[in-house]
């Protein structure tokens, strides 16, 4: 729970093609576009690590809606 969000290094990479910084989180940064036009990806890796919470609240919120665990990487 709470004590091993704390310490994840990890981010999700969606199906299709977005980064997640939290498999709770719905913030979803576009890694696809980026890699098909060329453009660094780097900054928008540092941009999702940045969005990471210090824990996933599933106590104070519900489960984000909208994609099941395999779109998500989880």
């Amino acid at each position: 729970g709470e004590a091993f969000c704390g310490t994840c290094n990890r981010l999700r990479l969606t199906a299709d093609g977005f980064l997640r910084p939290c498999l709770m989180s719905s913030a979803e940064f576009n890694i696809k576009d980026a890699l098909r036009s060329g453009t660094p990806i780097l900054p928008l890796i540092r941009q999702t690590v940045a969005a990471k919470p210090l824990g996933h609240e599933l106590a104070n919120r519900p489960a984000p809606e909208g994609r099941c665990m395999m779109q998500i990487g989880g």
